[in-house]
């Protein structure tokens, strides 16, 4: 799902989603915040044998299969991407850059 008219670029944008990731998911895109200057995205949480993980790693949560995660955060002005699942931190790091944003939970 790609949100449309909520490109962005300063601030604090959080999305927030739940997904359902069921059994032999792999290889398959959770969320991603596209907009980055060295490549297409900032962030892409990725599931890999029941792993999400950001890109290939690091790995944010093991045994996600046939459970509901809730997902969001990205501070543009501070070039910081936070993700929370079941609103525990799970990750910080550095943004990729570029000049517009926007969201896609799949």
């Amino acid at each position: 799902m790609l949100i449309l008219g909520y490109d962005y670029s300063s601030g604090v944008w959080q999305l927030e989603g739940e997904a359902y990731i069921p059994s032999g998911t792999d290889a398959t895109s959770v969320m991603q915040v596209f907009g980055g200057s060295s490549r297409a995205t900032t962030i892409m949480l990725r599931v890999y044998s029941a792993k999400l993980t950001v890109y290939r790693s690091p790995t944010v949560l093991e045994n996600v299969y046939n459970r509901w995660l809730k997902v969001n955060i990205h501070d543009v002005g501070a070039s910081n991407v936070k993700v929370y699942i079941d609103g525990f931190q799970r990750y910080q790091g550095s943004g990729a850059g570029g000049n517009n944003h926007y969201f896609k939970f799949i």
